[in-house]
């Protein structure tokens, strides 16, 4: 009996423990059971001499069952020496042509973690997990804290998504990966927030888009950046002011896709608007490569030069227009990625270039300028991108979630056994996901964001609080990108 109550006392202390500290409240209740059957053995053997005939069969299972409470209570005594974590994964093409943007991303998403010292999540740690994911179908590639070094491990998504320790994903950065995720990540139940993705369709729950044949009815994807619907509207708006053509003659504007998903969509939308807007202009939608020979073919100064892409594409359509002698009479635009992508010398400054980011950017928000301050800081004196900002501010959102998880009752998963950590881990990431659906940064209980404060609607898509959803940058000099509220109406 002496053995019994001792063990069970122990088994009952760390469970108890265990269930206090919030570590695994499943195995901390099946130690806690296991103590009570424990004690009722305990009381049942000395209970009375009409039972005598039965003590051996019963000091039997007593025996078996302090072995299992003694396992049970090395188990429990482990998880409360271990400090739990919850991770979450940075979906970032790290190893790709030109990795600027992915680490301004992953920059942004340490600073939100670093910010919130305080997580108000219990004994818990944030792991970041960053990963390329540049070549999606073949298998990803964790990276290091900072995003790199390549750990040559990883293996597919699917086996990232299966640690329930795992509760959302920063990323990705590009469309086209983020038709490759969002079906295998929505059905994990993880949810995810892209800094920067704008391909139309990819909130448009059950319907196709682009090569994915469906997107998820049960989608776990939101975004911070604007689609391009929004995006081109504004440009188009902006750019209304252009020098209107020569008397008697057509204005001549060269619109330049990549061939990636985001590239057509975002060519195929400006089209569909500049001809509206400007019916007599002469409009060629090309790709970037035919862009570049059109360039070199031709002795008229187009009036615009619109680069729909990513990677270094653009730079090589920039050097082309200014080896023409009428490179300074022509507006050369295109996505934000321009500003980290090749512009350190090529660029000219008395032209007019122009990069257009799917994220506000108010000059006058306190909180942007300390960001921007403390960006430096921890970057060795790097500028912040309107793609790291709009990190911060999805990896707050993310926190804020977990947080209210957190506080009403879901537990993080401990790294473990069984199905009890798996069951734990799929239930916080569906109270996460239904947080962010709810989640109202416009609320004035909330710190301002770097960006403005926003809401998700029920696709996924960010609404902003603010008069302009985009924001433009106009080039001054290598490394040096000043906000402007609009585009001239002709080079200076």
């Amino acid at each position: 009996m002496a053995v019994t109550v001792i063990a069970t006392a122990v088994a009952a202390s760390a469970g108890v423990f265990a269930a206090w500290e919030g570590r695994d409240n499943v195995v901390s209740t099946y130690t806690m059971v296991l103590s009570l059957i424990g004690v009722g053995l305990a009381v049942a053997q000395h209970s009375t001499a009409a039972r005598r005939h039965t003590q051996g069969s019963l000091r039997q299972v007593g025996h078996l069952l302090v072995a299992a409470m003694v396992v049970a209570t090395c188990y429990a005594t482990w998880v409360v020496s271990q400090r739990p974590v919850i991770r979450i994964g940075v979906s970032m093409p790290f190893l790709a042509e030109d990795p600027q943007d992915a680490l301004a991303v992953l920059n942004g998403v340490k600073l939100a973690v670093n910010a919130e010292s305080d997580l108000g999540i219990g004994p818990h740690d944030i792991e970041l997990v960053p990963f390329d994911d540049s070549n999606i179908g073949g298998g990803i590639t964790l990276m290091s804290a900072d995003g790199t070094a390549d750990l040559r491990s990883g293996g597919s998504l699917g086996t990232l998504l299966a640690d329930p320790r795992l509760v959302g994903i920063v990323g990705p950065f590009h469309s086209d990966t983020a038709l490759d995720e969002i079906s295998e990540v929505s059905a994990a139940g993880v949810p995810m927030i892209s800094p920067s993705t704008t391909l139309n369709c990819l909130t448009a729950r059950g319907e196709t888009c682009e090569r994915l044949a469906t997107v998820p009815p049960d989608s776990t994807f939101f975004r911070m950046a604007v689609q391009d619907e929004v995006r081109v509207t504004e440009l188009v708006a902006q750019l209304s002011g252009m020098k209107p053509a020569p008397a008697g003659g057509t204005r001549r504007v060269i619109v330049a896709s990549d061939g990636s998903s985001f590239g057509n969509g975002f060519a195929a939308t400006f089209t569909t608007k500049w001809k509206k807007e400007h019916p007599g202009d002469e409009l060629e939608n090309v790709s970037a490569d035919r862009a570049v020979g059109l360039v070199r073919e031709r002795s008229d100064a187009p009036a615009l030069i619109l680069y729909c892409g990513t990677g270094v594409k653009g730079v090589s359509l920039y050097r082309a227009m200014w080896q023409q002698p009428w490179a300074a009479k022509t507006i050369f635009a295109g996505p934000a990625t321009l500003m980290n992508v090749g512009f350190s010398d090529p660029a000219r400054t008395d032209g007019e270039l122009y990069a257009i980011a799917p994220v506000p950017h108010d000059p006058a928000n306190p909180y942007r300028s300390d960001f921007e301050a403390s960006y430096q800081v921890k970057s060795g004196g790097k500028d912040a991108t309107p793609y790291s900002a709009a990190a911060f501010d999805a990896t707050r959102a993310l926190i804020i979630a977990i947080r209210a998880a957190v506080r009403n009752g879901a537990r993080p998963a401990v790294a473990s056994i069984g199905p009890f950590v798996a069951a734990a881990g799929a239930n916080l990431r569906r109270r996460i996901t239904a947080n962010l659906r709810t989640l109202n940064i416009s609320n004035p209980g909330y710190q301002t964001p770097t960006t403005a404060r926003f809401t998700f609607d029920a696709r996924g898509d960010v609404v902003y609080d603010s008069d302009r959803r985009t924001a433009t940058y106009r080039y001054e000099s290598p490394g040096v990108w000043r906000i402007v509220t609009a585009i001239p109406a002709g080079p200076r």
